[in-house]
């Protein structure tokens, strides 16, 4: 419990100090916040889309470049999601993610123009395998160069 906790805080933290959030339509048009959002931004935060929505790297890859086009030179992207994962429930749907290695995410990351800050695995719940069957959570946080 205390993880959840803290993550409450800081999301908490973070809300005060972020003007607002913005869903993504599809990420996989060519401006996936049309038509009201034509800005870049100093952050994007990618919680468990592009292994979930992309069917191959080319797609994983795509997916990064588009996020790339929404980013500010210099600024972050943050991206979770769980590798080597058999399945992940989304409000109520069972989906089958693309599975990568890391080296394969590092690259993308590179490809589509990101610097890697940092790419690594970590523990991140309680073993709840209803919704996710993994314990360990894939964070990879990069610069656009």
């Amino acid at each position: 419990m205390p993880f959840r906790t803290t993550t409450a805080v800081v999301e908490s933290r973070l809300r005060s100090k972020v003007g607002g959030t913005i869903a993504y339509r599809n990420l996989h048009h060519k401006n996936p916040l049309d038509p009201k959002y034509h800005e870049q931004f100093d952050l994007i935060i990618a919680n468990y889309v592009l292994l979930v929505t992309c069917k191959n790297i080319e797609e994983y890859k795509q997916g990064l470049k588009t996020v790339s086009q929404y980013l500010k030179k210099g600024g972050h992207v943050l991206v979770v999601e769980t590798l080597n994962l058999s399945y992940v429930v989304i409000v109520g749907t069972r989906f089958r993610p693309l599975v990568l290695k890391h080296s394969e995410v590092v690259g993308s990351f590179r490809e589509a123009g990101f610097e890697v800050l940092r790419s690594d695995e970590e523990s991140f719940h309680d073993g709840d395998t209803s919704v996710i069957d993994s314990l360990r959570v894939h964070v990879t946080f990069a610069r656009k160069v």
